[in-house]
């Protein structure tokens, strides 16, 4: 079949190849996919763990680098190479290193915090390793269904990224005059909030990037709407208009480039947990990652309890916290512990953050008490509990 219908197919048979451990059956499939879907991440994700359960290593790795170059953020894809790097580690530390650096870079993805949490609680690593399923610690999606909507003889025909194909046909109507109309203002609205070319510009920059790039990025020509008018769920913010989504999105501009990087991210962090559309959700998701990568933050002191109030909106923000180390965990490269925030007498303190360190300070032991300077990235398990990059670590004078 040469059609994207059967391609589709074909993946869609490979999927359920696999799903029943007919590798075989599921290689043959998606060999004929691969090449006609160049762009396409999911086959090659697919083959790669068919290549995997066939215990096919060598070429499991050879497309998992084809694939790195089509789509190097693909989540399925990172999880799967976290999965092999735990199977293969030397050691718990190198384990815990790896998915907490991963963590810190894709914050919002289940399953390599659930993956987090996991190696975390282990006592025994080596039983770990030893019986890891590859399903457990990695999405295998299943490949998205194609829609067609039948047409009367004409019709437009436009492809949408996703892990499958996707296939609409916009059906004409009778009368052409108001089908153009249709046609063009839909065609407008695409290209204006897709910005292609100057946002892809600045994506591929990566971290050339400076403060002056942020001028460059805006959310879309006037006039198109920026919000979504329908949400499965209710989101955490909401906006009103598309004047206070660009008012606000202008203002955290004005604060990166004043060097004010909180403030900034307390509106950046709004807008991405409101009801803005995808299409500008992700310059809002840009410019948060772009803060949480600079080296030169200030740190401020954040009540534990300002910040636990609304999570969401702190994502990313430079902390200056005191506490009391405990659960501390050394390693040759890195460092681990447990802070209770804000500690006094008698074990009371204001909450708990989990704390990781890429630069060990051997002079610390459980029971110091500490100045912590750190981003918070993320929280992790059932409680919510805060998860911390530090920067400094300084222990206080008794």
């Amino acid at each position: 079949m040469k059609s994207q219908a059967g391609h589709f197919q074909f993946i869609q048979e490979a999927y359920r190849s696999l799903q029943k451990k007919r590798y075989q059956e599921a290689l043959v499939l998606l060999e004929n996919v691969l090449s006609a879907r160049p762009d396409d991440p999911y086959p090659y994700f697919l083959i790669s763990v068919v290549y995997l359960f066939s215990d096919k290593f060598d070429r499991a790795h050879g497309i998992m680098d084809r694939l790195k170059r089509v789509n190097p953020d693909y989540l399925p894809l990172v999880q799967l190479q976290a999965f092999l790097y735990l199977k293969s580690a030397t050691s718990y530390e190198s384990a815990m290193a790896r998915y907490m650096e991963l963590v810190e870079k894709y914050p919002a993805d289940h399953k390599l915090n659930r993956a987090l949490q996991s190696v975390r609680k282990i006592s025994d690593f080596a039983q770990l390793q030893k019986h890891a399923r590859l399903q457990d610690f990695v999405d295998i999606p299943q490949p998205s269904k194609p829609r067609l909507i039948k047409t009367v003889k004409s019709g437009i025909h436009t492809r949408l990224p996703g892990r499958g194909e996707r296939r609409f046909k916009i059906r004409l109507p009778l009368l052409a005059g108001i089908s153009a109309i249709v046609i063009v203002a839909a065609l407008l609205t695409f290209f204006a909030l897709r910005d292609t070319s100057p946002w892809q510009a600045i994506v591929s920059a990566g971290k050339n990037l400076n403060t002056d790039t942020v001028d460059k990025i805006y959310l879309g020509e006037p006039g198109y709407s920026l919000l979504n008018p329908v949400s499965r769920e209710k989101p955490l913010e909401f906006y009103y208009s598309n004047h206070d989504v660009v008012t606000d999105f202008e203002k955290a501009k004005r604060l990166i480039k004043d060097g004010r990087y909180n403030e900034a991210l307390l509106i950046l962090n709004r807008l991405n947990n409101s009801n803005a559309r995808f299409t500008v959700k992700e310059k809002f998701e840009f410019l948060i990652k772009f803060i949480v990568d600079m080296e030169d933050r200030v740190f401020e002191n954040i009540p534990y309890n300002t910040l636990r109030s609304k999570l969401h909106l702190y994502r990313g923000f430079a902390l200056n916290w005191e506490g009391k180390i405990t659960n501390l965990k050394n390693t040759r490269s890195s460092q681990s512990f447990t802070l209770l925030i804000d500690y006094k007498n008698n074990d009371i303190f204001s909450g708990i953050a989990d704390v990781y360190s890429a630069t060990p300070y051997p002079d610390l032991a459980n029971g110091d008490l500490v100045t912590l300077r750190g981003v918070f990235v993320n929280t992790m398990g059932d409680d919510q509990r805060l998860y911390v990059v530090a920067h400094d670590v300084k222990k206080n004078n008794k």
